[in-house]
């Protein structure tokens, strides 16, 4: 009898749950309607429900906790069983932070009365997080006094309720904190100044150069001891050498969140034992820094995220899923509305319908609908506090999950030949460089703002380097998402973190260089190369790796251009400067000189390196770079991929999911009005609509017209 995760699917005992869950806060909803209410769920089609258990809802005095002895909303212990009486499996999120809307995110108030556990600014100031409906001020996660206390709370919880774990009883996953980002007052240089702090930046600097001597010669100082080491405080490098000590102290910023939720894991597992699935999920559904998801997959089952997405917010939910798929264990949605925050932009059904199907299409293996019952705070769920339901949500459900049964999403994967890369020690510069202080850009990606893009906001300052690397590859990365998105190119997005096993099931990477990288990303990529992989780099050659040391290992292997242009228009399409290069001699030309080419090519033993020298122009929009898709798709071929499933409007979308005996077509339309496009190099058969059964014949092609704000699923059949 085991919990597990493997090959992107939650396992009991080995068979694979699909973990589409409903969130019911048990302690919201009088107690008497619990039974009707969790059958009215299992009857939408739920298998599995979840629900936070929050420390300032069951502690009455310090030690002491009400698990229904007085309150009975309060009685988890009865909650449980009532779900294992319907035979619902449950996830439990008992913080420490639960946010959920309720004053101080969970945490006991009396907590607040103790200042030396509260995280510090840049100048010692107590650090405030300006919540809804109270603010209070942040704690530190590593100061010993707040650890104590919240294990003191899991040691009862789990006295209370650890013998109705998995098989004895339904709980099969615990969430280890909620949404651990510093309480989104991410930017590096905000804070954690707090003492403890300080001694695991310390911790940090020691096990990643292993001497002080290593540290001092990466930061350009003479450190006397480790503890004479004290982290910078605002970002002003005034050359290139001096920001490795920032970008040491950005890169702590993951290592701190990812401690902060070691810790926690440690005293869930004293308290609720080692053989369990644990998890965690993020604010946002692009995690990048100072989020770090393989980081955290290295201790932890595995890493989600969460959306709140309307229909106009696909493009964020597209590129999470894209990311997430392609970087976790098990691509999960952790939050994702059903219904409406009191405070947030309202959604409607049709949000709802039109973001649930888009996140499979996208990727995403399970779902947590937060929230199915409605409770104060939250509204618009399908079923009412009261345990009265809304049909036509209740419908929507109903029909959603049977359409997910159907697909058996634990067994198909997104077919995508091509990766592009987010390069890590880039994105630390552009937090570094982000004008957003106190938030950092995460903020754009967690609150909805999905059209801004990422390049606003980042300072345009050189930092000593020869160009504003941070701004500049934010837009390079616009560029190549935006290519690929247009050309009909089945891509994913991922890091080098996924190690070159995974980086290898890609026929190419995109990768966005500039003149400092780190020599074990150039590593990295120039083995997957050297194995086989085609590579797209550019718009500089690496000289430097990220102690702006001379390291060029990938700049070795890319051609250098004859001539380069600025401010060009290059098939209606503008860039700031593009290079060129010589064709090789093989090319026969009618003249002496031979032709110019905005790529050069070489080869690195099995595989090859293609240098695309070019910088677009800033906020190209969609439309213009209709005019470069052939040549994308001439960089495709070169790279060995053979276009399928192509969208003649590129404003309908495809995506392909495969297993050894299975293809299934997605195609969304995206935008208020109804797409009609063909889809051509498709397999010829009859492909069978999931939702509808409608059966369509393809010869090569299918015509299809889809409304507003509408994804189709089509499954190819035996004739």
């Amino acid at each position: 009898m085991s919990l597990s995760v493997s090959g992107g699917s939650l396992l009991i005992d080995g068979t694979p749950l699909s973990l589409f869950s409903a969130s019911f806060q048990y302690w919201r909803v009088p107690y008497q309607t619990w039974d009707d209410v969790l059958k009215k769920i299992k009857e939408l089609g739920f298998r599995v429900v979840e629900t936070y258990v929050p420390w300032s809802v069951h502690e009455i005095f310090p030690g002491e906790y009400d698990f229904g002895r007085i309150d009975p909303k309060k009685d988890i212990r009865g909650f449980l069983e009532a779900c294992a009486r319907e035979n619902l499996y449950v996830i439990i999120r008992p913080g420490p932070h639960i946010n959920a809307e309720i004053t101080y995110f969970g945490f006991p108030e009396r907590l607040f009365h103790h200042p030396e556990i509260f995280c510090r600014s840049a100048n010692g100031a107590p650090v405030y997080l300006p919540a809804v409906p109270r603010m209070f001020p942040v704690p530190c996660y590593h100061h010993p006094k707040f650890l104590s206390e919240f294990e003191t709370y899991i040691n009862n919880l789990a006295s209370e309720i650890g013998n109705l774990t998995h098989p004895a009883g339904p709980i099969i996953a615990i969430q280890v904190d909620n949404e651990c980002c510093k309480f989104f007052r991410a930017h590096p240089f905000d804070h954690d100044y707090s003492k403890y702090s300080i001694r695991l930046y310390r911790r940090f600097l020691k096990e990643k150069y292993g001497s002080l001597g290593l540290v001092s010669a990466a930061h350009r100082k003479e450190y006397e001891s480790w503890s004479r080491i004290d982290p910078p405080r605002s970002f002003q490098p005034s050359s290139a050498e001096e920001l490795p000590l920032y970008m040491d102290w950005v890169e702590y910023g993951e290592y701190y969140i990812n401690e902060s939720l070691r810790s926690i894991h440690r005293i869930m597992k004293r308290h609720f034992g080692e053989e369990f699935v644990y998890f965690h999920n993020y604010p946002c559904a692009f995690p990048s820094t100072p989020l770090d998801l393989k980081g955290v997959e290295r201790f932890l089952d595995f890493e989600s995220v969460d959306m709140y997405p309307s229909k106009s917010s696909y493009d964020t939910l597209k590129m999470g899923g894209k990311y997430v798929s392609a970087m976790s264990r098990f691509p999960h949605l952790a939050e994702f509305a059903s219904g409406n925050l009191f405070m947030g932009t309202p959604l409607t059904l049709d949000d709802h319908r039109f973001a649930s199907k888009a996140a499979l299409m996208h990727g995403f293996k399970g779902i947590n609908y937060y929230m199915i019952v409605e409770r104060e705070r939250w509204y618009g769920s399908p079923i009412r506090n009261d345990g009265t339901t809304r049909e036509d949500h209740c419908k929507f459900f109903k029909d959603f999950l049977a359409f997910v049964s159907r697909l058996n999403v634990e067994k198909i994967s997104p077919r995508r030949d091509v990766l592009l890369l987010v390069v890590r020690e880039y994105e630390r510069l552009a937090d570094a460089a982000t004008l957003l202080k106190p938030l950092s850009r995460m903020t754009i990606n967690a609150f909805g703002l999905e059209k801004t893009p990422r390049s606003i906001l980042i300072s345009e300052e050189n930092y000593g380097l020869s160009e504003p690397v941070a701004e500049r590859y934010l837009r390079v990365f616009e560029f190549w998402y935006k290519m690929l998105s247009i050309c009909g190119a089945h891509f994913a997005v991922g890091e080098v973190s996924m190690g070159l096993e995974n980086l290898s099931k890609y026929k190419l990477v995109v990768a966005p260089t500039f003149e400092f990288m780190s020599g074990k990303t150039q590593e990295i990529l120039l083995e997957y190369s050297k194995r086989g992989g085609a590579l797209i780099l550019g718009p500089r050659k690496p000289s430097l790796n990220e102690r702006m040391e001379p390291v060029s290992i990938l700049g070795e292997y890319m051609r250098d251009p004859e001539a380069r242009k600025q401010r060009i228009d290059l098939f209606g399409v503008e860039f700031d400067e593009v290079f060129f290069f010589s064709e090789p001699a093989s090319v026969k030309t009618s003249g002496d000189e031979r032709p110019l080419s905005i790529t050069g090519e070489t080869n690195s033993e099995a595989g090859k390196i293609i240098f695309f020298g070019a910088l677009p122009a800033p906020r190209i929009d969609l439309e213009s770079l209709e005019a470069l898709k052939p040549l994308m798709e001439s960089l495709l071929l070169r790279a060995g991929i053979e276009p399928h499933n192509l969208s003649s409007d590129p404003r309908l979308e495809v995506s392909v999911f495969e297993d050894s005996e299975r293809m299934i077509l997605f195609l969304a339309n995206p935008t208020p009005k109804t797409l009609t496009a063909r889809v051509s190099r498709v397999s010829s058969g009859a492909f069978l609509n999931l939702e509808t059964g409608e059966i369509w014949e393809s010869s090569g092609s299918l015509e299809i017209s889809l409304c507003p704000w509408d994804i189709m699923a089509l499954e190819r059949v035996e004739e």
